[in-house]
């Protein structure tokens, strides 16, 4: 089983509420987008989603890193060069099916 780590929202050094595209999304939208799209991954893909704290320095260990492009200015380039950066517009939009495939593709080119 592969696993992916999508940062989500970025937190900056636990200064209050994370900020970026996840934490912008409000209700119960975001919840629905992650839990479809880590039913749709399984079992070959484990997701687990995150908030990334900018001080920590911490790089998530996994297959895979997913981020994106508007809050990759807050990740570390170490997280960018093997990372996949994803359009916002695409979880906005709830596009799963467009997500799965971005992921599983990077995955298997990966090999």
């Amino acid at each position: 089983m592969k696993k992916v780590v999508w940062i989500f929202s970025i937190n900056v050094d636990g200064g209050g509420a994370p900020i970026g595209y996840g934490a912008n999304m409000t209700g119960r939208g975001p919840e629905k987008f992650k839990e479809k799209l880590k039913s749709e991954l399984l079992p070959e893909i484990e997701l687990q989603f995150i908030s990334y704290d900018t001080q920590s320095h911490d790089v998530p260990v996994a297959d895979l890193i997913v981020f994106n492009d508007i809050d990759s200015k807050f990740i570390p380039d170490e997280i960018k060069k093997n990372g996949l950066s994803v359009s916002p517009q695409e979880v906005y939009q709830g596009n799963i099916e467009e997500m799965k495939n971005t992921i599983t593709r990077f995955l298997a080119s990966e090999k």
